[in-house]
């Protein structure tokens, strides 16, 4: 990279109002940016020169440029990881976190399978298990990327990431419905036996009455039960990709500042 360009980084970087590793994330679309302004340029006949000192004009950003900039560099998902980030600050708390979220996802699993979903699932179960499925297959290629092709290509670590966050609105959507479904297709039947109870009582009315607020709130925990262990699964591989990304962006971000022309 051009020395003015990691000067002016430099001073971008002191001047951003985020920490790390916010910054280093910003650092490095800014980065990106100004290489593809330099070769645009380039490209329209100017010379090193008048390219350089262009880009330079454009990205000498006022604080306030940089507060709007950060805002929109970073999504609202990357805000809430960051925020969970700086809570669980301490390489201790995350391992901790992790070996939690981790220990969770084994016990879910079992009793994932050994539940009456299958039996009890419908279309919005199952295309939240879709959705489950199609955020372990991007995860685990995540970590063959970057653990076994050692693919460290800036702009394509974050590739996939929005999948595992739409399928976490996907399923807590499915959830709600569920719970929706469920209780308007058990109303009309709890309405005829509400009208029997109130009739001359029975004790086998009132006993079917109950038997079936029963059921219905058996048969409802056991599908919302598996929908939070599935968006807790997804949380829990989201976090740790957070994690991987941020420390290779934040070592990425390091070397553009020494690499010298």
């Amino acid at each position: 990279m051009e020395k003015e360009f990691r000067e002016l980084l430099s001073m971008i970087g002191n001047k951003l109002p985020v920490k790390e590793p916010e910054k280093s994330r910003i650092l490095l679309e800014i980065a990106s940016d100004m290489s593809d302004t330099y070769e645009l340029l380039l490209s329209q006949n100017k010379t090193p020169a008048d390219a350089r000192g262009e880009v330079c004009r454009r990205f000498a950003f006022s604080e306030s440029e940089l507060a709007e900039l950060s805002s929109v560099y970073l999504t609202s998902w990357q805000r809430v990881f960051s925020a969970i980030n700086h809570i669980i600050s301490s390489p201790v708390e995350k391992v901790i976190f992790l070996a939690v979220m981790f220990l969770v996802a084994i016990i879910s699993g079992r009793y994932f399978f050994s539940t009456g979903f299958f039996r009890l699932g419908n279309i919005f179960s199952y295309l939240s298990l879709i959705c489950l499925l199609g955020s372990v297959s991007i995860f685990f290629k995540k970590l063959y990327d970057l653990f076994v092709r050692r693919d460290f290509e800036i702009k394509r670590l974050r590739q996939g990431l929005s999948f595992l966050e739409f399928s976490g609105i996907i399923i807590f959507i499915c959830a709600l419905q569920i719970l929706l479904e469920k209780t308007v297709s058990v109303s009309a039947k709890l309405v005829m036996l509400l009208q029997d109870i109130l009739s001359p009582v029975t004790d086998a009315g009132t006993a079917t009455f109950y038997g079936e607020i029963l059921k219905w709130g058996i048969d409802l925990s056991l599908l919302e039960i598996n929908m939070i262990i599935m968006l807790m699964l997804i949380i829990f591989m989201r976090f740790l990709l957070e994690n991987l990304i941020s420390r290779i962006e934040q070592a990425a971000a390091e070397l553009i500042m020494q690499v010298k022309k």
